[in-house]
Order: C-alpha cells, then sequence, then structure tokens
C-alpha cells in the first residue's frame, strides 16, 4: 500500500513533462489537402479495426479521394467500400459525412491484421495526383533512460474496463524490472486510475531491449475518457487515440 501510495504522488508531480501530441497530421498536394484529426480502435482475436476521423477540402477540381491505409510492412490495406471511398456529391447522411463549403469530413474504417502498424494514408484525389499522410504521430516519448510507445486502446463493451497495447523499451545500461501494477491512467477529469487486473505480472528488461504487451485498468468511471498513460517518470498522451 505505501508503494502505490508513494507512486501516485510521484505521479502528480510529474504531470507537467511534455509528451507526444500526435494529432492532427495533414497533407496535400497543392489543389486538395487532406487532414486526420485522430483515431480509435477496435481489436479481434486476429485483426484491428482503425476508424479514421479526417476531412478533405478541394478546390473545386475533384470530386472523389482513395483513401488507402499503408502499414509498416508496405502492405496497402483499403475500406470496405470498392473504388473512391470519400468525397463528395455521392455520400449523403447514411454514410455520415459532415459538408462545409469545399470540405468534407467523415470516419473512416480499415480492418488490417492484428499486430499492422500504421506508416502512412494514401490519398488519392479524382483525375490528380497523389499525395501520402505520414503516420508519424504514433505517441512515442523517452523519460530517463525508459521509451514508452502506445499502439491502440480498446474499451471491453458493457465494462468499465480498458486495455491499451503499449511496448516499452529500456535504454539504460542497467537492468529495468517493473510490474504492469507500476502503470497508471490519468482521464479527462484528472482521476487517476492502477492497473488491477488478474494477468498482472513482473517483467525485466536488458538493456537496449523491448518488449509490447497489454496493460488492463478496471473500474474506470462510466464517463471518463483516457487522457494520459502515466509510467515511472515517462507521461503520454493519448487524448487523440481513444
Amino acid at each position: 500500500m505505501l508503494q502505490r501510495a508513494l507512486l501516485l504522488c510521484v505521479i502528480l508531480l510529474i504531470s507537467s513533462i511534455a509528451c507526444v501530441d500526435a494529432f492532427p497530421l495533414s497533407g496535400g498536394n497543392g489543389i486538395v489537402n487532406a487532414t486526420v484529426y485522430g483515431v480509435t480502435t477496435e481489436s479481434g482475436s486476429s485483426y484491428t479495426n482503425f476508424h479514421i476521423d479526417m476531412s478533405a477540402t478541394h478546390l473545386g477540381l475533384s470530386n472523389g479521394y482513395l483513401v488507402e491505409l499503408v502499414d509498416s510492412e508496405d502492405r496497402v490495406h483499403g475500406t470496405y467500400e470498392d473504388g473512391t471511398n470519400f468525397g463528395f456529391g455521392y455520400r449523403d447522411a447514411d454514410k455520415q459525412v459532415v459538408r462545409n463549403n469545399n470540405s468534407i469530413r467523415g470516419t473512416l474504417e480499415f480492418v488490417v491484421p492484428k499486430d499492422a502498424i500504421i506508416k502512412r494514408l494514401k490519398i488519392t484525389p479524382d483525375d490528380l495526383d497523389p499525395f501520402s499522410i505520414d503516420w508519424n504521430g504514433v505517441p512515442i516519448t523517452s523519460a530517463n533512460g525508459i521509451t514508452m510507445a502506445f499502439y491502440s486502446g480498446q474499451r471491453m463493451p458493457s465494462e468499465r474496463q480498458w486495455i491499451f497495447d503499449i511496448k516499452v523499451t529500456n535504454t539504460k545500461n542497467t537492468t529495468l524490472s517493473f510490474s504492469t501494477e507500476d502503470f497508471a491512467l490519468r482521464d479527462n477529469n484528472g482521476w487517476i486510475y492502477i492497473v488491477d487486473s488478474p494477468d498482472s505480472r513482473e517483467m525485466k528488461l536488458l538493456s537496449n531491449e523491448s518488449l509490447r504487451f497489454p496493460i488492463t485498468f478496471n473500474d474506470v468511471g462510466e464517463f471518463a475518457r483516457p487522457s494520459e498513460i502515466l509510467f515511472d517518470n515517462v507521461t503520454m498522451d493519448i487524448g487523440a487515440w481513444v
């Protein structure tokens, strides 16, 4: 109990440490511009479902766009729809696209293999040159010999439980010993939750060794929105990813 109390004190003291703020991400070809505002995920046994909130603006020369997801292995993934999947003039309320003058905004859905990591979005406007939005926004942050990367967050249906897919890298010259219970979650109202689940475990990382694993938070407020993941002296902003 004393160890957890001390951990909470440390967490509160490090809240001002700078973090990676991924979004928005933008790109264009001089005629068409596109912006990604955020992404949410759903995971199954063999797949991850990315829901990408984005917009596009045109200068009257393009009515539609083909948006494709390229992963870190350079595999290309399309949405469920064939051909152009984001555009003007043919996607109405049933597609949940919002229009504002020469801009549209909507959410596209991509189903990819479970461990796939987004590298970039490729946008191909009708009759115009394609362009990409590089996915350099996967949250990665470091402090005092520890690097943490965040890949996805999922709220379990009908449960007040959140599961996050993260990776920790030990860049120290010594072995890093820690437990999944050393991680904490801060929500949008400042409440802090500690990992407390049956899958809690102790881990050791050698120098320059990395490990990717899930962490689970139970009894999270029904209307709480995850804001930051906290570990040791590392603070990661995940607000745009969940």
